[in-house]
């Protein structure tokens, strides 16, 4: 079972992307901002939706990035999906992420956040 939760308000890179899934038979979730609080083990459908509040909710008038987040990929699933991305030359398509134990139970808004957190780690460190 292979899918991906996938936030992209640009509808050119959606259709894109939809494109290089399909042929990497991997199932599409399309998110809205509306489920930037929204558990992924809900949104991959592992768990029901629930009222549980996450622990940081998205701030009222918070954009949420484009991102993508993989579930259910082998590793050399994964290294094909980056290999043909590439060869596509789909690019500017946002955040990636893998669902990991520990990000599953996250929301969108709280995995894009750590994601930008550690983009900013990086390109610190590569000024240095």
């Amino acid at each position: 079972m292979k899918k991906a939760v996938v936030y992209q308000p640009d509808e050119g890179i959606f259709f894109l992307l939809s494109g290089l899934f399909r042929g990497q038979e991997i199932e599409v979730i399309r998110i809205g901002r509306k489920d930037a609080d929204t558990k992924l083990s809900a949104l991959f459908g592992l768990t029901a939706r629930t009222k549980e509040e996450p622990k940081e909710k998205a701030p009222l008038l918070y954009e949420l990035p484009a991102l993508t987040v993989l579930f259910g990929l082998r590793s050399e699933e994964l290294d094909a999906f980056l290999s043909e991305k590439k060869r596509l030359g789909i690019r500017n398509t946002g955040l990636l992420s893998i669902a990991t134990p520990t990000n599953i139970s996250w929301t969108p808004y709280e995995l894009s956040k750590e994601l930008l957190l550690e983009q900013q780690e990086i390109e610190r460190q590569l000024k240095k």
